[in-house]
């Protein structure tokens, strides 16, 4: 007998705390999991075929039990307690990932990333963009309310040809570099000129032609 593929299941803010519930299940295509009291996602090994996961605001200390789903499209895990961005290096299908509000401190094993096009790490502890220049495929970048302090880690970003927005900073929610004297001008001269947003106030702020002028005549 074929197994059924499920295309969605929503289990949101259903006080879970294991997941035993997906012993009775086989094919999964998308699986929302936010807003519960989970601390580890051991039992869903054998959905080999989840393509979107959202694991948000949680108590998952790893991900242990989804590290072998390489089917993984979007994953969505902002707001737990994770440290460590080896959980992802088996996600080598992955092209959304959101893993602010929690407690990276670095990036690393991130050439077996190199699918993703989103990547927002906002909100961590993160004091370096080393290991971002593996994601040749990146299209948006959102490393806000972080430590990154050094104007010599946005030479990371030089070769992503195809970066298009970069948030150091969302309103009051920024890096130390942002407190650098002039520093979107500095930062606009060192990103690629592919790049048509850095940073966000109440809009989105725009690099137009004229301030990348002005800013590479500094």
């Amino acid at each position: 007998m074929s197994k059924v593929l499920l295309p969605s299941l929503d289990l949101s803010g259903k006080q879970m705390q294991n997941c035993l519930v997906f012993e009775q299940y086989r094919r999964i295509e998308s699986i929302n999991l936010k807003n519960n009291q989970l601390k580890s996602l051991n039992g869903m090994q054998h959905l080999s075929d989840v393509t979107s996961l959202d694991v948000s605001n949680n108590k998952l200390l790893s991900l242990f039990g989804i590290t072998d789903i390489k089917s993984l499209k979007s994953l969505y895990c902002f707001d737990n307690n994770l440290e460590q961005f080896s959980e992802f290096q088996n996600f080598t299908s992955l092209k959304i990932l959101v893993c602010s509000m929690n407690k990276f401190k670095q990036f690393s094993n991130m050439r077996s990333l190199s699918s993703l096009t989103v990547l927002n790490a906002s909100f961590c502890f993160i004091n370096s963009l080393q290991g971002v220049q593996e994601l040749f495929n990146l299209e948006e970048l959102y490393v806000h309310s972080n430590q990154i302090s050094d104007l010599q880690e946005i030479m990371c970003l030089k070769d992503l040809k195809l970066l298009k927005i970069i948030y150091f900073k969302h309103t009051d929610d920024q890096n130390p570099i942002c407190d650098i004297v002039e520093y979107r001008k500095k930062v606009i001269q060192m990103i690629p000129k592919n790049v048509k947003i850095l940073d966000r106030w109440t809009y989105e702020l725009t690099i137009s032609d004229e301030e990348r002028a002005e800013a590479l005549r500094m």
